[in-house]
């Protein structure tokens, strides 16, 4: 598995250590929607992740973290409890620090899979996670737990209010219809027409989509759904952040017969 920083934090709910001591620095989580169900997005840019954390002594503190992501249906990825990095986040007195998935690299220093440890997962989950590089649909918390760099007590822990993973059926294409001949133009346009499933579940209205073209016209791919997941050498053509309820769109494109 290629190794990647974890820029998102993979956390969960350490409440058990909220009893055992007081909390000098304050940690504030939060996850803004939409929560894409891509890994790759958590490792390297979550920029709908903010973390905010305060010094609450007049005294500084060299601190490090430690992190870890549940879920109701099982998931359970965290640190390793031996992971520590090799210098520490020092906060001066009352010093307010501010993250987001984009400038964590430097303070949240730790790889995954390195150190992460992945030894709950199911071997159906590990599977899921490892082909799609996805999460598994579910409702998930993230928390993240400062410790003294020199003693390695824990003094502060934080969370996130729970989000949820969705996965909703594919949109239906209507325009190129299933098995139409796309005949290359002057502009080379091409008009993608679509429509949203039919979902009951309310948390769909926050999914944006992407589109993903795959050219086989020379090349003929008989499992499509593996060479969307692995494309190999195979150029994908991506149009992002596609939103209900616009149906149509128009991307620039150049087309060979």
């Amino acid at each position: 598995m290629t190794m990647k920083k974890l820029y998102f934090i993979l956390i969960t709910y350490f409440g058990a250590f909220t009893i055992s001591f007081g909390q000098s620095l304050d940690i504030s989580i939060e996850i803004a929607p939409p929560y894409p169900v891509e890994l790759d997005y958590y490792l390297e840019n979550a920029d709908n992740l903010f973390i905010t954390m305060t010094n609450k002594l007049n005294t500084s503190q060299d601190v490090y973290y430690q992190v870890r992501l549940t879920g109701d249906n099982g998931i359970d990825l965290h640190t390793f409890p031996s992971y520590k990095p090799g210098s520490p986040v020092t906060f001066q007195p009352f010093e307010t620090k501010m993250y987001t998935g984009t400038n964590m690299s430097m303070d949240f220093p730790f790889s995954y899979p390195d150190d992460i440890d992945i030894s709950s997962l199911t071997q159906e989950q590990y599977d899921f996670i490892t082909f799609y590089r996805s999460l598994p649909e579910g409702t998930y918390e993230l928390c993240v737990r400062a410790l003294d760099y020199t003693t390695d007590v824990p003094i502060s822990v934080g969370c996130s209010a729970s989000f949820q993973v969705l996965y909703a059926d594919a949109p239906y294409i209507y325009m190129p219809a299933n098995g139409e001949e796309v005949i290359a133009t002057e502009n080379s346009l091409v008009n993608i027409g679509w429509e949203p499933p039919f979902v009951s579940n309310p948390g769909i209205a926050n999914f944006e989509y992407t589109l993903e073209i795959v050219d086989i016209t020379n090349d003929p791919f008989g499992d499509i759904e593996l060479l969307f997941a692995n494309p190999g050498t195979y150029e994908v053509l991506y149009k992002e952040n596609l939103l209900t309820p616009i149906y149509n769109y128009t991307f620039h494109q150049k087309i060979s017969s």
